[in-house]
């Protein structure tokens, strides 16, 4: 929210996009582990290399080819990018507009899952 209420006050930036992401400092695994903490909910999670998610997608997309409609093929790349596994540089959002994001795994934890899964619970 801080960077979103930077943006007010700096001028000549419409139609600007910024990236407002952390580096990665929890795992997936670890994001879990703290909401299901956090909830007190367990949470069942059952990691999956991308080779697996492809073969999966590919069997369910053969199956579905004689319906009707057009099914898309499976994109390895797409379903790579469900392991978070890319990086997005914040560099312009510090410059510009005088922000840095939450780069402490223990307070990203605290205010990015415990104290919204606890108001959530409300």
């Amino acid at each position: 929210a801080d960077a979103l209420v930077a943006m007010v006050d700096v001028d000549d930036i419409d139609g600007e996009s910024f990236n407002l992401c952390a580096d990665a400092t929890i795992t997936a695994a670890d994001y879990v582990a703290a909401l299901s903490e956090a909830t007190g909910e367990p949470i069942r999670s059952v990691p999956r290399s991308t080779a697996r998610w492809f073969t999966a997608s590919l069997a369910t997309w053969a199956v579905k080819l004689p319906g009707p409609g057009r099914v898309p093929v499976p994109s390895w790349h797409e379903l790579a990018g469900r392991g978070f596994a890319a990086r997005f540089d914040c560099a312009k959002a510090a410059t510009v507009l005088g922000w840095a994001p939450e780069d402490r795994a223990a307070e990203l934890v605290r205010r990015g899952i415990v104290e919204p899964a606890k108001a959530w619970q409300r």
